[in-house]
């Protein structure tokens, strides 16, 4: 591991827990509460030609840069894309509505790699995929996954299955296309790279101390679904601190400079709850889920504001934890630098592994 500059963080008490605690519930994105609004939207965005994106496709779409979209299955990502350029976004009941599309002139590309993150195999050959058609990203959005699975369910490699797509397959696929964000950034050092890692306040639920790693593996021991769920989130937002801890603005790094954050993206309306039982419910109760639910299209604005705030303020945000909307809040206290240390350490021995 390369030499770490910044500063060790002080162990938090109960005051620390209870910040945590109470930005949590102020900042959980419900619709409930009226200041869980978002100012700026993706009509906020300057023009992105030129630039490569990687995920969150439809605004970057619309304001001309060049998207990649990475999933498994080829017929869902045609799909996608089509209803990108149709101008298709889902509404809260899950139904696909098509608005007045951008002039053509203004528009970028949309292409597709495949991409599995339960399989470090697929996920090496994405990143070789991407790195034989570009030369260029601008921002890599790790905002695929899953959540609250039945427990007992493991990866390709034999990983259990939330923290072996949410945060090892991310990870692989991060440790992988470093080089080409530090590249950009030091052929554009006045817009360094972006890196947006997907979390939630769900991290909240993680075992004592973020990762129970004699969980991580088949035979090992066998996690709840909501505490796995909230383990992988933890250690989504601990990637995005070991980026920034080793290529952020206060890192020292000569190699290039990355921007890059955790965001809770509120609670959205989407099929990451196919395994939730209770969510089945909700398209009877419309005003429960007006409530509770964003669409896909407004969970993704904390995402692309983190993305497209202006450089002085991307480096505010680096190493650190976002909610909706536009906050950047306490993650949980026991997130610490040294715990980033591990987790990234720990992915790097498995992909190692697999060599």
């Amino acid at each position: 591991m390369g030499d770490l500059t910044t500063p060790t963080e002080p162990r938090a008490g109960l005051m620390g827990w209870l910040r945590f605690y109470g930005s949590t519930v102020m900042y959980s994105g419900l619709p409930l509460f009226f200041w869980n609004r978002p100012a700026w939207t993706e009509k906020d965005m300057v023009d992105q030609s030129g630039k490569v994106d990687m995920d969150t496709p439809a605004a970057y779409y619309d304001h001309g840069a060049k998207v990649y979209i990475a999933c498994r299955s080829a017929d869902r990502a045609k799909a996608a894309i089509d209803d990108i350029k149709k101008g298709g976004s889902v509404t809260l009941q899950g139904k696909m509505v098509y608005q007045p599309t951008v002039e053509n002139s203004k528009t970028g590309s949309v292409e597709y790699i495949q991409l599995d993150l339960a399989d470090l195999t697929s996920v090496e050959q994405c990143a070789a995929e991407f790195l034989s058609r570009e030369e260029r990203l601008d921002i890599l959005f790790a905002n695929a996954g899953i959540m609250a699975l039945p427990p007992g369910q493991y990866t390709k490699q034999g990983y259990s299955m939330q923290w072996g797509t949410n945060v090892l397959g991310h990870q692989r696929l991060i440790s992988l296309l470093l080089p080409v964000l530090q590249a950009t950034s030091r052929a554009n050092p006045t817009a360094p790279s972006r890196l947006i890692t997907l979390a939630s306040a769900a991290h909240s639920t993680a075992p004592t101390g973020g990762v129970d790693y004699e969980s991580l593996k088949k035979g090992g021991k066998v996690l709840e679904r909501w505490i796995e769920y909230g383990e992988s989130k933890w250690g989504d937002i601990a990637l995005a601190k070991w980026v920034d801890a080793h290529h952020g603005p206060k890192s020292g790094s000569t190699g290039g400079e990355v921007l890059a954050c955790a965001v809770h993206p509120g609670l959205v309306s989407t099929p990451l709850y196919t395994h939730v039982s209770a969510a089945s419910l909700l398209p009877y109760l419309p005003w429960v889920h007006a409530m509770i639910n964003v669409t896909a299209k407004d969970g993704a604005l904390a995402q692309l504001w983190a993305a497209e705030v202006p450089v002085h303020k991307a480096r505010e945000l680096s190493g650190g934890y976002v909610a909706p909307y536009e906050s950047k809040i306490t993650h949980r206290p026991d997130l610490t630098v040294e715990a980033a240390e591990k987790v990234w350490e720990w992915c790097e021995q498995q992909a190692r592994r697999t060599d």
